[in-house]
């Protein structure tokens, strides 16, 4: 049985964008522009990206631009808490400190979102973007319920623990 026509052409153009990446060192230049990001969750995402198709890359170069724009303009996104919560290696582990990152990384996402609609006339894309990060304040909340400003698991988030660290400090 034999692929579709349409299925040999994905395939096809699958090879061609494998085939110009090698040429033009694509990974080389994620490496380079990698190096200029501001977090660790830029940084793995800029190292994941792949060629883009016109639609795609018109679309992030118009971010791009707006983004320059407003940083020229001296309006900058508030980027605190953008961290990679979730780094290689590091999925099978959920400690307290995992647990203040991703609710760092929850709030910061809340923030950017609301500077999205204060930046929305000058930056529409980028507006759009931000527009479409998942609202979360309940699981922030959550978080911030069981673990203090230090990221250090609160006692009366259980009351086991409650009873344990009264012990302790008796």
């Amino acid at each position: 049985m034999s692929a579709t026509p349409e299925a040999q052409s994905s395939a096809a153009a699958e090879a061609r964008t494998r085939f110009a990446a090698d040429v033009l060192q694509f990974d080389l230049v994620l490496e380079h522009i990698a190096q200029h990001a501001s977090s660790s969750l830029g940084r793995r995402r800029i190292q994941t990206l792949g060629p883009r198709g016109d639609d795609e890359a018109r679309s992030a170069l118009a971010r791009v631009r707006e983004l320059l724009s407003l940083l020229a303009g001296g309006e900058e996104p508030g980027l605190a808490g953008v961290s990679d919560a979730l780094p290689p290696g590091s999925e099978d582990r959920l400690d307290e400190s995992r647990l203040a990152q991703i609710r760092d990384l929850l709030g910061a996402g809340r923030r950017l979102s609301k500077w999205g609609r204060e930046v929305e006339e000058f930056a529409p894309e980028v507006a759009a973007l931000l527009a479409a990060l998942p609202n979360a304040q309940d699981l922030e909340e959550r978080i911030d319920s069981v673990l203090d400003e230090r990221g250090r698991g609160r006692s009366e988030a259980s009351p086991r623990l409650g009873q344990l660290r009264t012990a302790i400090t008796e």
